[in-house]
């Protein structure tokens, strides 16, 4: 599949089974025109989540999923934080002599990094992954002990799909999708997670916005219109969890 409309892509029903099902390239504008608050509805605003961070809350429908949205302004960041915290851990490539570059052996960081922020996360399986041009792509199995707590733990099979940064005039972008993965044959709860996540960096005001909107469903007896009522406060508090794993 060398090119697929992400609108498509991000449905939910899409179940990727190899690397070779994964597109080889997602243009930058598609994720932006995605991610462009235009076309969300503003559902809430957290003020001093985080010092006195503001992050913001949107919600939408692509075909029949609810999706919603988190966005947060940073600013004063310098361009070695930004690279060297921000990327990395959230994107999982290097700067080095001037240029981003992902290896083989490294290319899930970006995957196993997130454990030690999110908390409900209890234990991360790469089972694939593989550098290309410019992206790389890893499969993995991610076991939650969700809220409330009558939940049992879940497996969520996903691949992540991330980009290489980019260049442009006075910013830097990158992004990360998360994708359906197949789960395996024993697994009797079917639950899925599907997400899209930018950086975006303006280097002359020292600036970064970070994006992320995410569709998902646990799964079991717990009904939709309950994970839909808590979703916004879940995904706010992975902002000032993250800012803290990185001491910023």
């Amino acid at each position: 599949m060398s090119k697929t409309n992400l609108c498509s892509l991000l449905t939910s029903n899409n179940i990727f089974n190899d690397i070779d099902s994964l597109p080889s390239n997602i243009p930058l504008e598609e994720v932006q025109e995605f991610l462009n608050i235009k076309s969300w509805s503003h559902s809430k605003t957290f003020k001093n989540n985080y010092k006195t961070l503001r992050t913001d809350t949107y919600s939408r429908y692509n075909s029949v999923d609810y999706w919603c949205m988190r966005s947060t302004s940073i600013d004063n960041v310098d361009e070695k934080t930004f690279r060297e915290k921000f990327v990395l851990n959230l994107n999982g490539y290097e700067y080095k002599g001037n240029e981003y570059m992902i290896t083989d052996e490294g290319a899930d960081y970006r995957v196993l990094q997130e454990q030690k922020y999110i908390h409900t996360i209890v234990n991360t399986e790469v089972l694939k992954k593989e550098v290309r041009s410019n992206n790389a792509v890893i499969q993995f199995k991610n076991t939650y002990k969700l809220k409330p707590s009558i939940l049992s733990m879940r497996k969520f099979y996903q691949w992540v799909y991330i980009a290489k940064p980019v260049k442009m005039d006075n910013s830097e972008i990158s992004y990360v999708l998360t994708l359906r993965s197949k789960p395996d044959g024993s697994e009797k709860i079917k639950c899925y997670y599907v997400s899209v996540e930018m950086l975006k960096y303006n280097s002359d005001e020292q600036r970064l916005e970070w994006c992320m909107a995410t569709t998902s469903d646990a799964g079991g007896n717990l009904p939709k219109f309950l994970q839909k009522w808590g979703i916004d406060k879940a995904i706010v508090e992975d902002v000032p969890s993250f800012l803290q794993y990185i001491n910023y």
